[in-house]
């Protein structure tokens, strides 16, 4: 009896699995910026008062043989609010103004709602209050706080004048 050899069998080898190509990533060009619309800026009410006023002492328009108020009335922008009615008192006098009646007062005051009111032909020590009105209400209530204008009595300061501004 020959021995005989039994084959034996090796253990298959690793193929490697097949890989991936690396493939070129696509770029997409940059979406479009547009440029940032403008924001309205909110502005500040300033009163509770539907118009603020600011109050200046002036020597009249007309010389020293003139003692008064006078003023405007105007939105936000500076723009004229025509036809508000002005409640002036004191000193003996109780009566309305409405802004820009009067041409004279427009040309005389470089503003389209002026109104004005003449109290004496000197410099007097008086005080005298005004307030504006709503125009397009039937009972025309107050739409600012009442100004107190303290007249001192001297040329340099015998014009109270009162820029009446819309707030909001």
């Amino acid at each position: 009896w020959t021995p005989t050899t039994t084959p034996t069998m090796s253990p298959p080898t690793d193929t490697p699995a097949p890989t991936l190509t690396p493939s070129v990533t696509p770029t997409f060009p940059p979406t479009p910026t547009f440029p940032p619309t403008a924001t309205p800026t909110p502005r500040a009410t300033r009163s509770p008062w539907p118009f603020t006023y600011e109050l200046t002492l002036n020597p009249p328009q007309y010389g020293c043989g003139w003692t008064g108020v006078a003023g405007q009335v105007q939105d936000l922008d500076g723009n004229p609010l025509i036809g508000y009615p002005v409640h002036i008192w004191g000193a003996g006098l109780d009566m309305v103004a409405n802004s820009g009646a009067d041409a004279r007062f427009n040309t005389v005051y470089g503003h389209q709602a002026a109104w004005e009111q003449f109290f004496d032909s000197r410099p007097k020590q008086m005080q005298v209050q005004v307030q504006l009105h709503d125009p397009y209400r039937e009972d025309h209530l107050p739409i600012s706080e009442a100004v107190v204008i303290d007249m001192p009595g001297y040329c340099g300061a015998a014009l109270g004048y009162v820029v009446f501004t819309q707030n909001h």
